[in-house]
């Protein structure tokens, strides 16, 4: 029997019914997250991103528009909350997990899964990456569809390949991964079918996706393409070639060791999963982003997330290797070996929510940092000394934004002191006010571009504490001119 062929993949709700204990587990770990998502305070990119929302564009400065079109949908139908903001997120883990139990064998592996640091904690957090893992598993499950089409001998029609192209271009509203997955359609057309059966068909998917992506072009013709030399010379920062033993522990960490364990078992059995339609196409979308980001990495700087769409088609691909490998004592043993480090992560993350640990110093302490950030604001919110008529500046686009969701909508971020961001596309002169404040640290020197105030009085003093321990006093400063 050929390996997928007795599943499909799309009758994922009838199936899921049938497993009560996977679904318990999924409805406990929605429960979970959105706990989570009212709990943990607000990361600065998540804050950047909710004020994209409040400012509509045909694209930003650091991604595609789809992300602030999903936020400003949630925070219109749940309440301009933090919690609203993360919703998406949520609820995509819902749907993936879901997609990956209908695509899956058996739910053994996705257990595991389901408590790595990436699925606990990454679906809380709202990130561009949230969007695009959606229409990179819809487009995943559309070239399923095509294939079993090619393979029933059926030539795809053309309403067929525009639903492809929907897909592709609303991915690519969402984030330049996106560009990655027609690529490996071409490779996987190209290596399996002749091209007259499907070239008319490709063309006009990648067209009809170029066409939704109007807005973003536009968008960076308006800005002199800054946008995307500013992602592009991001992707090209060089490294030394052990960049990518770095890069391998930050995958493990995030979602254990089974993917690059088992890819010598994917090679060795790389026939046998060509035989199901399913099977095949999970391969090429598995195999074909990990050469590349790997390779990727060897050479050039990589986020620890940007390789994250190259794992969704190897969830289903192992499940294969557990179905077919005997000793289940065994079996389970090596699952649970590839999963330790992540698990023991997922673990001292747990413990360290509810009592800080020790061993994790203070400025390594991300999530006492954002709890910290989260009190000042609120400090400064509170305060009725600070005249909200005023022009606020800050330094960074992470301040800014937390600025703006605090309630300080009238906040700029200054040009030419952090890096650029959609704050800085546009003109905010500072010197074009007769009166400023500006946020600094306590006695900071003014940057040049202030140097058009002459009178400066100090506003209100802010310590930044971080686990009982002072690690900086921040300042807002009215700036006048005589």
């Amino acid at each position: 029997m050929k390996w997928g062929q007795h599943e499909s993949l799309f009758s994922l709700w009838t199936t899921a019914r049938d497993n009560r204990a996977y679904w318990l587990v999924l409805a406990f770990a929605l429960i979970v997250h959105i706990l989570l998502a009212g709990f943990l305070p607000a990361a600065e990119d998540e804050l950047y991103y909710w004020s994209w929302s409040k400012n509509p564009s045909l694209s930003y400065f650091d991604h595609p528009p789809m992300i602030a079109w999903w936020i400003f949908i949630a925070t219109r139908l749940f309440g301009d909350s933090l919690l609203a903001v993360r919703l998406p997120g949520v609820f995509l883990h819902l749907f993936l997990f879901l997609w990956m139990m209908q695509a899956s064998k058996n739910r053994i592996i996705l257990y595991f899964l389901l408590l790595t640091p990436l699925s606990i904690f990454g679906a809380v957090f709202m990130t561009p990456d949230i969007p695009l893992i959606f229409f990179w598993v819809l487009y995943l499950i559309w070239v399923i569809r095509l294939e079993e089409l090619f393979s029933e001998k059926e030539r795809p029609r053309l309403r067929t390949w525009a639903e492809g192209g929907l897909i592709l271009g609303l991915g690519l509203l969402s984030k330049y991964t996106m560009a990655l997955a027609p690529m490996v359609l071409g490779i996987f057309l190209v290596s399996t079918r002749s091209i007259k059966k499907w070239g008319v068909g490709f063309l006009g998917h990648l067209l009809l996706a170029l066409v939704l992506f109007t807005p973003v072009i536009w968008f960076n013709i308006q800005h002199n393409y800054e946008p995307l030399l500013f992602q592009w010379n991001h992707t090209r920062i060089p490294v030394s070639p052990n960049f990518i033993f770095t890069y391998l522990a930050g995958q493990i960490a995030l979602l254990g060791a089974l993917p690059f364990l088992l890819t010598p078992w994917i090679a060795i059995n790389f026939r046998e999963l060509l035989s199901g339609y399913q099977t095949r196409v999970l391969t090429f979308f598995f195999l074909i982003p990990l050469v590349f980001f790997l390779f990727k990495s060897s050479h050039s700087y990589l986020e620890m997330n940007w390789g994250l769409v190259t794992y969704l088609s190897f969830w289903p691909l192992a499940s294969h290797f557990y179905a077919q490998s005997r000793g289940p004592a065994r079996k389970l043993g090596f699952i649970g070996f590839a999963f330790t480090v992540p698990l023991l992560i997922s673990l001292v993350l747990t413990i360290h929510l509810f009592s800080p640990i020790q061993f994790i110093k203070p400025h390594q302490d991300r999530l006492a940092k954002m709890s910290a950030y989260s009190s000042l604001f609120k400090a400064i919110s509170a305060n009725a000394i600070l005249p909200k008529d005023i022009p606020i500046y800050t330094p960074t686009y992470q301040w800014t934004s937390y600025f703006q969701f605090f309630g300080f909508r009238n906040t700029r971020q200054l040009k030419n002191v952090g890096r650029a961001s959609h704050f800085t596309l546009f003109p905010n002169d500072p010197c074009l006010n007769s009166q400023i404040i500006w946020f600094r640290i306590k006695n900071e020197p003014l940057p040049q571009d202030l140097s058009c105030f002459s009178k400066l009085r100090s506003l209100i003093e802010l310590p930044l504490i971080l686990r009982e321990n002072q690690l900086a006093v921040w300042e807002l400063v009215e700036l006048s001119k005589l």
